[in-house]
């Protein structure tokens, strides 16, 4: 009897705790999709579902953004959203000298919700009324500071400038932390993730030249974070771009 009675009491509890775990609200984290449309939508106003985007002026033009990168990360301050956006004009009322524009901003979980902690709305990147599309996301110092390099380019004249661009938190804004530009010059930018005693990670660029006998060598700088300026200087081994 006493056997059956525990055999019982056993079967009863096993079905309390499974009732109990199957019942208890699981936390599946921060909703990705509702951060962005909730900061983009704080930002720019309702998503506009005729253009496709958010719709904001800005200087007298009415721009169009997208998302152009996205991402969730867990940090030791809890999960945070990283949002790029592009943001174009329309193209009847575009010029060489109209820039596009680029949103970034930095969201961290609140009480279940989204809460924006540093951001930039509208930054002129690009002409002829588009933003740039090329990009790489970076972790740019060892406590959980993140950001991205911006390429853009053009070409005039027959030569060709690239740049590279920094957009990292500073404060509560996202701006640019440095630039990097050459003349008929490609480069490569990488961050320095192995550095120490740093805030701020170095990058490394090198930098590929073609002399009148075509033959290829490249250069390597290392191009240290300027804590006192918080920005990248941009060293003479970048020409600054090409001469108009």
């Amino acid at each position: 009897m006493a056997q059956y009675i525990s055999t019982w009491t056993m079967a009863t509890l096993c079905a309390i705790l499974t009732f109990v775990t199957w019942c208890l609200p699981v936390y599946a984290g921060l909703d990705e999709h509702q951060a962005v449309v909730t900061m983009l939508n704080a930002a720019y106003g309702p998503y506009n579902t005729t253009r496709k985007g958010w719709v904001a002026a800005h200087e007298g033009l009415t721009y169009t953004f997208r998302v152009l990168d996205q991402r969730k990360i867990s940090t030791p301050y809890g999960e945070r959203v990283y949002v790029l956006t592009a943001g174009d004009a329309p193209e009847k009322n575009a010029a060489h000298a109209t820039p596009g524009l680029l949103g970034a901003f930095i969201g961290v979980e609140n009480n279940g919700s989204i809460h924006t902690i540093a951001s930039a709305r509208a930054l002129p990147f690009g002409g002829w009324g588009r933003a740039p599309e090329t990009f790489a996301f970076q972790q740019f110092g060892p406590d959980a500071y993140f950001g991205w390099i911006i390429a853009s380019g053009y070409t005039a004249q027959g030569h060709t400038s690239i740049s590279k661009t920094m957009l990292l938190p500073y404060g509560k804004t996202v701006s640019e932390r440095g630039s990097l530009t050459t003349c008929d010059e490609d480069f490569t930018l990488a961050v320095d993730t192995t550095a120490t005693g740093v805030k701020v990670y170095p990058l490394i660029a090198t930098i590929t030249h073609e002399g009148k006998s075509r033959k290829r060598h490249t250069t390597t700088v290392r191009i240290p974070f300027d804590m006192q300026s918080f920005m990248y200087r941009s060293p003479t081994a970048f020409s600054g771009g090409c001469e108009q």
